[in-house]
């Protein structure tokens, strides 16, 4: 965990960039854990102006339902800016990625993978 943004390019996006951005998104890959498939990650990416965007978070199965995991973000490559153009704070970042994902259809993509028992990337 941590948002170190392995391997890519860190894009920074002010605050209101981001959300007209977010419809862009699209399902990357899931993962789930092969063992008892109660938790995992995906990852959701979206071409930015020419720039590779992502965001990874975990999930898990509570009572029969699935939701994000604590904490939700595992890693992105997208950095927020406030109004004076200056990185948000690591929480606040978080909590808007973590809205971002709030609104992505990607229950459904990962309910589909646990019953295809499909545990890689997809």
């Amino acid at each position: 965990m941590g948002h170190r943004a392995s391997n890519s390019e860190v894009i920074l996006l002010p605050m209101q960039e981001f959300i007209r951005c977010c419809a862009c998104f699209a399902h990357q890959c899931t993962a789930a854990d092969v063992d008892c498939r109660s938790n995992g990650y995906t990852r959701w990416s979206a071409d930015l102006a020419g720039r590779q965007a992502w965001v990874e978070w975990g999930w898990g199965m509570f009572s029969g339902a699935l939701v994000l995991g604590v904490p939700p973000i595992r890693d992105s490559n997208i950095y927020t800016l406030d109004a004076n153009g200056e990185p948000m704070a690591p929480a606040r970042r978080d909590a808007a990625l973590a809205s971002m994902v709030a609104h992505l259809p990607w229950r459904p993509i990962v309910m589909e993978i646990l019953r295809s028992g499909h545990h890689g990337g997809h």
